[in-house]
């Protein structure tokens, strides 16, 4: 189930550069992982890229991936996922995925 997180209806300017946002703003969406989500991505850790070391490093404002959630706090029966979109159109999502 993914529950709608919308938008601020008038959203606040991260800059103070900035006094106002003219980008339509876009819904992101929450939900939640269970014991089979747990499963699933347990046997799969060996395809992911953070544990095959693909990947190193971490970002000053560090975000974990799912499979960082699952072995950092194993104690948890579930997890928040976050499902945000990047762009308002499929052409302009794929032009930043470039």
């Amino acid at each position: 189930v993914l529950a709608e997180q919308p938008g601020d209806a008038v959203p606040t300017p991260f800059s103070y550069l900035n006094t106002r946002v003219d980008i339509q703003q876009i819904s992101c969406y929450i939900t939640h992982t269970n014991q089979k989500t747990h499963d699933v991505i347990t046997s799969n850790l060996h395809k992911s890229a953070v544990f095959c070391a693909d990947i190193q490093g971490l970002a000053p404002r560090y975000c974990p991936s799912i499979e960082d959630k699952l072995r950092r706090f194993a104690d948890k029966t579930s997890h928040q996922i976050f499902a945000c979109g990047i762009a308002r159109t499929i052409r302009e999502q794929h032009d930043k995925m470039r």
